[in-house]
């Protein structure tokens, strides 16, 4: 068996910059430096990150997490916000 990335989600539920009073919004699974701190670890073990998140500001903390290293491989589920699909 050979280990070739990680699977992990940024958002449970949609972790969103401007969420909509009437629902309720995602929390982090972790602080934005944490998250940032484990995908860096991630890459620096040479594997892939494949990060689900739902909301658009989990998508944003996402690709500047990826950002940091874009010469490793990345795959984010789930990140079609209009921001995301501007950003990648």
């Amino acid at each position: 068996m050979r280990i070739s990335g990680v699977k992990l989600a940024v958002d449970g539920y949609a972790l969103m910059h401007n969420p909509p009073e009437d629902r309720r919004h995602g929390h982090p699974d972790a602080p934005t430096g944490q998250f940032e701190a484990i995908i860096a670890e991630i890459h620096k073990a040479g594997l892939t990150a494949d990060v689900h998140a739902v909301g658009d500001k989990g998508v944003d903390w996402t690709l500047d997490a990826f950002q940091k290293r874009p010469d490793r491989p990345a795959r984010c589920a789930r990140c079609g916000t209009e921001s995301s699909i501007s950003r990648s």
